[in-house]
């Protein structure tokens, strides 16, 4: 309802919906015990991979199936940190063969508010 946009999103309540220009920082720890390098090339492909290729310049209700109504997540920082951990895990153990883990993606909204999950 309009009453409950309001009082869950504030200022930023929209019919429509409201867009963020969000940063995403990942954390990877690397196996030091003669496994295949996972270089940054790699880290970016799989971030455009996993993550931008299906929230960039998306509408994250609409677009994206963890958040897609009815019973999708609510697309809070929060939210949106925990899927892109969720999507991009995966993909880095496979791409390095096991040598890489996701340590914690940190999701930028504003340059003052963040989520790092996991926390």
């Amino acid at each position: 309802s309009e009453d409950e946009n309001r009082r869950v999103f504030g200022k930023c309540n929209h019919p429509g919906g409201h867009g963020h220009n969000y940063v995403i920082e990942t954390a990877v720890s690397l196996s030091t015990g003669g496994a295949p390098a996972f270089t940054l090339a790699e880290l970016e492909s799989a971030v455009d991979e996993a993550v931008l290729q299906v929230m960039d310049h998306k509408h994250l209700n609409v677009d994206v199936p963890e958040f897609r109504a009815p019973g999708g997540l609510n697309p809070s920082v929060e939210n949106i940190a925990k899927v892109c951990y969720e999507r991009l895990s995966p993909v880095i153990q496979r791409r390095s063969g096991g040598a890489a883990r996701l340590k914690d993606v940190t999701v930028w909204e504003t340059e003052k508010t963040s989520c790092t999950y996991p926390g």
